[in-house]
């Protein structure tokens, strides 16, 4: 994402005086960023209230990066550990957690249920639920500033608005984007990849509407 993107999102929010949570993750390894602090540091500057939140793979976190981060006032470093083996990661990791205990946790992914990116991945262990309140409890902006229904969206099939051109708010509030988060709180799937969606695909109460 380039940084007149970025602050234009971190300005809008800043409109609102946003105080929810900023993540930087959207099929990215956001430590890959070496701008990431930089980032971090202007939305804490214009969003005082709100709380960034970084999860990475840590395949590129070390003492340096971790310090960066913390400066620049990250709140939390959440570390996904898709090793088959537990432990490998957080061993590696053991110096760097030592330093900052109350900000860097290591979840176990590995060993989680997991959901199947709208029907793009095959997996042993699903996740299932009766709804979807994601779309409600996020908003996913890609590096293009495009605005997507959730992190399902890899090939980015349904495009709401673009931050560039658009007030977050106005995208919001867009009448279909309205219509379809309401329906999938009902459990109502308009869209193809919520239709194959392993959160709401096994569940008795699915609505498919075509």
């Amino acid at each position: 994402m380039n940084e007149d993107t970025f602050h234009r999102i971190i300005d809008q929010l800043a409109e609102i005086k946003y105080s929810g949570t900023l993540m930087y993750h959207l099929y990215n390894e956001p430590l890959h960023d070496k701008r990431l602090p930089e980032f971090i540091s202007y939305a804490t500057k214009k969003l005082p209230q709100a709380v960034s939140r970084v999860c990475t793979n840590g395949d590129f976190l070390d003492m340096e990066m971790a310090d960066k981060l913390i400066a620049s006032g990250t709140a939390e470093i959440a570390v996904t550990d898709h090793n088959k083996v537990a432990g490998i990661l957080a061993s590696k990791l053991k110096s760097v957690i030592a330093k900052y205990p109350e900000y860097i946790h290591v979840n176990r992914i590995a060993e989680s249920f997991l959901n199947n990116r709208g029907g793009a991945v095959i997996l042993e262990k699903e996740s299932t639920r009766d709804n979807c309140i994601i779309v409600y409890e996020e908003v996913k902006i890609d590096y293009q500033g495009n605005v997507l229904l959730c992190t399902a969206d890899f090939y980015r099939s349904k495009i709401f608005g673009n931050i560039n051109r658009e007030h977050i708010i106005d995208i919001w509030k867009h009448p279909e984007y309205i219509r379809i988060r309401k329906n999938l709180r009902r459990g109502i799937a308009d869209l193809a990849i919520c239709r194959a969606c392993s959160n709401l695909k096994k569940s008795k109460k699915l609505d498919v509407r075509q």
